[in-house]
């Protein structure tokens, strides 16, 4: 019989700074266009909206320094020129259009029959096989990444789930039957995987 190769995988969530869903912290607020995102619950929703866009057109775009001047160019030229929230509802609007109108980066496929795992990535990130001192971690790396070595990885383990989340790695499991993470910038929402020695992971 096969060893059931559990794969453990933190998902970071990073909360809203304010109820009401900016992506920004709304008790900095000093311009008049922050002001009024933070007033109504509408544009909230709608800068929270373009925030996850935004950063999942980076991870993704074959060009993301190109996607990080057009966004500094909507905001200087069209958003922070609005002077009252219809503008400011139009013109998310129109960058959320052109944010889900990006082209992807062409994918490739890893694949490590040893390590028993297979995922795609965005061909302008790369794979690095080995990390965190072990030969059966596999880390995507791409820039930039000024808080960490890589953007992700998966490292596999064969025994228990349990044991191993406890002993070899930073997970905690709370009296409520919550995992969680012990990282170096706080706590975080765990997702506990497992499954046969081949796994397939891709992004959404």
């Amino acid at each position: 019989m096969g060893v059931v190769r559990p794969i453990l995988v933190a998902i970071i969530m990073v909360a809203p700074s304010v109820a009401i869903g900016a992506s920004f912290n709304c008790s900095k607020a000093s311009t008049s266009v922050e002001k009024t995102i933070c007033a109504s619950k509408a544009l909230s929703s709608f800068d929270e909206q373009l925030a996850k866009a935004y950063e999942s057109v980076i991870l993704s775009s074959d060009h993301p320094d190109v996607v990080k001047r057009h966004q500094k160019d909507w905001l200087r030229n069209i958003r922070d020129k609005c002077r009252d929230e219809t503008c400011l509802k139009s013109a998310y609007e129109h960058r959320l259009a052109q944010l889900a109108a990006t082209k992807p980066a062409e994918r490739k496929t890893f694949r490590d029959t040893n390590v028993g795992i297979e995922f795609s990535y965005p061909s302008h990130q790369e794979v690095k096989v080995g990390c965190r001192s072990s030969k059966n971690c596999i880390a995507l790396i791409g820039k930039p990444m000024p808080n960490s070595e890589y953007l992700m990885a998966f490292e596999v383990f064969d025994g228990d789930l349990e044991k191993i989340a406890v002993e070899q790695s930073v997970f905690e499991k709370e009296s409520n039957n919550v995992w969680i993470a012990r990282g170096r910038f706080g706590e975080h929402s765990v997702v506990p995987l497992a499954g046969r020695p081949r796994a397939v992971f891709r992004r959404a």
